[in-house]
């Protein structure tokens, strides 16, 4: 599994603070988990997945990193997942092609391809899980609409939503929703991933040269 720039953009766009445990569903190698850690060197940090050679490979990268000493990866599947803790931020990249041709590779399918009701049994799991302070973050293509009536079926009310364009002008191609337990006025803001044409934009660069070698 590559790093994308989904996970990339998911772990430093919000800019979370005050966070000391965090869960990381469906981590795959870690990229998540790894960036949270540098951005928070003491949180204790779980991350959940299901695909045994992605498990390892995140155990692995885990291992080999600073802040080994608290982190750990459980291979399991969220919805098996048994935990009496709370977490300060429970994040995700989760899949999201419910309708898309399947590939015949099962590890791509469990990364790229969700069941219809995934989204709606994630979200009410993490709204159990959450600190009353905590905050829960995603990725996502799906609507403001579609997301709100499932958060507001848990209590759970947006914190932040961060629209993100491949370019100036263009489409929404993803949204990054934090949501949490307070009902407050939401912040709206968007973010260009290029500038041209195989060029990334400044404001990319800025957010991820502390992460990204190829800055």
């Amino acid at each position: 599994m590559k790093v994308g720039t989904d996970a990339v953009l998911l772990a430093t766009l919000p800019k979370f603070t005050n966070v000391n445990s965090v869960l990381d569903i469906g981590t795959g190698t870690g990229v998540l988990s790894l960036m949270l850690a540098q951005q928070f060197p003491s949180a204790s940090i779980t991350a959940i997945e299901l695909d045994e050679a992605a498990a390892s490979q995140a155990a692995d990268n885990f291992a080999h990193s600073a802040w080994t000493a608290n982190m750990q990866v459980i291979q399991t599947d969220f919805e098996a997942f048994d935990c009496v803790n709370t977490y300060d931020l429970i994040i995700s990249n989760p899949p999201f092609f419910t309708a898309s041709l399947t590939s015949e590779d099962l590890a791509k399918n469990r990364a790229r391809h969700a069941p219809a009701n995934l989204l709606a049994n994630w979200i009410e799991k993490s709204s159990r899980l959450l600190n009353e302070n905590g905050k829960i973050a995603i990725i996502l293509p799906e609507s403001e609409t579609e997301i709100k009536q499932l958060a507001s079926q848990h209590q759970l009310f947006f914190d932040k939503i961060i629209h993100v364009h491949s370019f100036e002008n263009t489409p929404v191609i993803r949204q990054i929703f934090v949501l949490h337990k307070r009902n407050t006025i939401t912040q709206n803001s968007h973010f260009q991933i290029y500038k041209a044409q195989n060029s990334y934009s400044e404001a990319y660069i800025e957010h991820l040269k502390p992460y990204l070698t190829i800055f």
